[in-house]
């Protein structure tokens, strides 16, 4: 069964987070199963699958935390003196979606059209 205690500890290892503050995005992480749950192939089974699984979803919610932390953070840059020290929110926001895509790319065998892009031409 794919579920929020599943995920969770992937969830932890992916984010760095404790395990309180993985609790607070349990949402992100429900809604990640769901989107999940609704996007596998008819047949699949999801026990077989579970380690794979688990962790694409982990990758989708980190993923999606990571987009909803940056846009919230008022700061980027902190200076200390004549040190300054500036955070780069693109490249840890390019590494989330890199490591989705790589979960999405080992479990596209599992998955309905897992890179679709729509896009008008």
């Amino acid at each position: 069964m794919l579920d929020l205690n599943t995920v969770l500890t992937d969830f932890i290892s992916i984010s760095g987070l404790t395990l309180e503050e993985s609790k607070k995005q349990s949402n992100l992480i429900e809604i990640s199963i769901d989107y999940i749950k609704t996007n596998l192939k008819p047949g699949v089974d999801i026990e077989s699958n579970k380690k794979l699984l688990s962790m694409l979803v982990a990758s989708i919610a980190y993923h999606k935390y990571i987009l909803i932390k940056e846009s919230l953070s008022s700061s980027s840059c902190v200076k200390l003196g004549d040190i300054s020290i500036n955070s780069s929110s693109e490249s840890l926001i390019k590494t989330a979606e890199k490591l989705k895509k790589e979960f999405t790319s080992l479990a596209s065998h599992l998955l309905l059209s897992p890179n679709f892009i729509f896009r008008h031409v």
